[in-house]
């Protein structure tokens, strides 16, 4: 709309105000606004003036021009009938072109209490601008605070698993190595152990052995008889030979772990099957021990001795102990017997009995002096 008394397009006025003072035409509206309140209560605005801002004041507020947004008037209600007319001048004008021109009269009439308005709502934005911008700024100051109290939080909980789980782990590998330890030393001394008696029970044999009668019948006969069979006399035309000493131990299982280390210790009897072990006395020995154990089963086992070969005929074989069935599957059976003189044990394992189980046997055969 052009001022038809200056020729000064009032869009162009408004917006020069506006851009001014770094106003929105909200903004400059709401700062038009209340200088026509002010104005209007303290009388500062002619009549005419009062009419046509008021008709703008409408325009921009309710839009064009209707009755019932006007209401009833009377026949002398001048100022009623102006404000009407006034209203109804602006036509189908938009509500933002009737604000841009209620800030153009308003800055044209009223022009410094517009500025000094207009000062004091651009003062309050710079303010909230700034208000803003520090709000701003300590937020981002606080969620950077806060993310980096997070990281090192993370930072440290992920230490303090990396310190216990490494703890965790040193400490299994020290109870690990310790049980090893432990296990390894309590091995040894059973082993120690166990040799300490086998070596002390052979030594008490030999002794036994030395100082019977038996074992100096047995040098004589062999240093000035050239009769082979030894410690053995023949009581109605049989030989006969001392019986053998017998015994058991519980340590089945650490004889069967040894004994397994040596391929020759081992034997494997199919059912119905008899294995014979052959043992020929040694000049530097005096005594055959035996010790055998099974793992799941029992047994049957005996000894015999059989003399030496007489011109060309087999030597006769002499009972030593019966063949029964021993409970080497839980204990370690074993014996010895003093020579009788020279010739071969014959030692038997036998599973004849079994029809449907085979039997795995651990044994050895050794001799003292």
């Amino acid at each position: 709309m052009v001022d038809s008394e200056n020729g000064v397009d009032s869009k162009t006025e408004s917006v020069s105000f506006l851009n001014r003072f770094n106003l929105s035409l909200e903004e400059g509206y709401q700062v038009a606004l209340n200088v026509f309140k002010l104005g209007k209560d303290g009388g500062k605005f002619s009549y005419e003036e009062k009419i046509k801002l008021a008709a703008l004041w409408r325009q921009s507020t309710h839009g064009p021009f209707s009755a019932d947004k006007f209401g009833e008037i009377g026949f002398f209600d001048f100022v009623g009938n102006d404000r009407r007319k006034a209203w109804q001048a602006l036509g189908d004008m938009e509500k933002e072109e009737a604000k841009r021109e209620f800030c153009q009269e308003l800055s044209a009439v009223r022009q410094e209490e517009m500025e000094q308005v207009a000062d004091k709502v651009r003062e309050a934005k710079q303010l909230a601008k700034e208000a803003r911008e520090r709000e701003e700024a300590e937020r981002k100051l606080a969620e950077e605070a806060e993310r980096k109290a997070r990281e090192e939080a993370e930072r440290q909980a992920r230490e303090a698993a990396e310190r216990k789980l490494k703890e965790e782990q040193e400490r299994r590998e020290r109870e690990a190595a310790q049980h090893q330890a432990a296990a390894m030393a309590q091995r040894q001394d059973q082993l120690a152990d166990r040799d300490r008696q086998q070596r002390e029970l052979i030594e008490a044999q030999r002794q036994q052995l030395q100082s019977s009668q038996q074992y100096q019948q047995h040098s004589d006969v062999e240093q000035n008889s050239q009769d082979t069979r030894h410690g053995a006399e023949q009581v109605d035309g049989a030989m006969k030979i001392a019986p053998p000493e017998v015994w058991s131990r519980p340590e089945r299982a650490d004889f069967i772990a040894q004994m397994k280390q040596d391929p020759e210790a081992v034997i494997v009897l199919g059912h119905g099957e008899t294995v014979t072990v052959k043992a020929v006395t040694n000049p530097a020995g005096s005594r055959m021990f035996w010790e055998f154990a099974t793992e799941n089963y029992d047994l049957a086992f005996g000894v015999s001795f059989q003399w030496p070969a007489e011109n060309s005929t087999e030597g006769p074989i002499v009972e030593i102990l019966p063949s029964e069935r021993r409970p080497s599957h839980q204990v370690v059976i074993g014996g010895s017997h003093d020579y009788p003189g020279s010739g071969t044990y014959l030692i038997q394992f036998d599973n004849t009995y079994s029809v449907l189980r085979a039997k795995t046997v651990y044994y050895r055969v050794y001799y003292a002096a």
